[in-house]
Parts: structure tokens; sequence; C-alpha cells
């Protein structure tokens, strides 16, 4: 019986595609937080934590898209050279195993699923602006930002309406 096992699991390996073993090793792309840029009160990227699996959006004069600060706890605002058509906020779900992970080379070819994102967005169609009320939310949240009506960008963010934010990333990462 367990040589059975073995080699069913070992045929279903084999069987199995790079993309698939990719698919399954990032889940739900959409909610993965595999780390946070911490920004300030500017757009300016201060450091890091982990290894964010966030995707920018540069237009062909080099401006990019920024979302900040990071940590927010009041309002997060949005900077964008191009038309923001769809702008959803969702919970995120930390995860640290993707430390190594190369997410730019992954991105190049490929999206998060967007899938019934409408479905999990916290975000009223009122909310949709430059500056968003975020002082009733804590935790790991995903910015997904739709641009021109067909390009993805795509910030991990943390809230807490606590002082001590950076102390919890710094605990966590």
């Amino acid at each position: 019986m367990k040589y059975i096992l073995l080699i069913l699991v070992a045929i279903n390996l084999s069987s199995c595609s790079k993309d698939d073993v990719t698919g399954s090793l990032l889940g739900d792309s959409s909610r993965l937080v595999s780390g946070i840029v911490v920004t300030n009160g500017y757009g300016q990227n201060l450091y890091q934590y982990g290894n964010p699996n966030d995707k920018s959006f540069i237009n062909e004069l080099g401006m990019r898209a920024v979302c900040f600060p990071n940590p927010a706890s009041d309002f997060i605002r949005i900077e964008c050279p191009e038309t923001i058509t769809g702008m959803w906020m969702i919970e995120g779900q930390p995860s640290k195993k993707f430390s190594g992970y190369d997410f730019h080379t992954f991105f190049k070819d490929n999206s998060i699923d967007t899938t019934g994102i409408s479905r999990q967005n916290i975000l009223d169609n009122k909310d949709i602006g430059t500056a968003i009320d975020v002082s009733g939310y804590s935790g790991y949240y995903k910015m997904i930002l739709e641009i021109n009506d067909s390009e993805l960008a795509w910030f991990s963010l943390y809230i807490s309406q606590e002082n001590d934010a950076l102390e919890k990333l710094d605990a966590y990462w």
C-alpha cells in the first residue's frame, strides 16, 4: 500500500508543469503580502520588510504610481501619472515563505488573479480618488489599481491605528 501511494505521488508530481507549481506556491496571489515597502508622507521609499510582491506602474516619462504613507493610520494617498480606471483594496495575507522569490521576473509575464476581486473589495465606489480614508481599518491590505483600463499595479499596505506600527512590522518580518 505504501508503494502504491508513493508511485501515485511520483506520477502526480511528474505531471505538474512549472506553472502549476508556481500557481500552487503563490495561491491567491491577489491577497499575498510577502513584504512591505515603508514610505513617508511624500511617497518616498525609506526601506522594506520582507520581499514585497508589489508591482509598480511607470509611464514612458519614468513617472511612477505611488501609494503612501506606508504604514498608514488615517489616510492613504494615491498618485499616478495616468488615469486610474479602477481601484480595489482587499484584505492581505502576510507570508514570510517567499523571502527569496523573484517577483520582478514572475510578474513580467504574469499578473495577480483578479477573478472575484470586486467581491473582496472593501472600498466603496465613492472612495476612489487620491486620498482614501483608512481610519477604520487595521492589518495587512493589498491596494490594486487599474490604470488606463489595461494595466494593473498593486501595493502591499500595513494599516494600524496604534502608534507602534513599525514595531509590529519589525516583530513580524
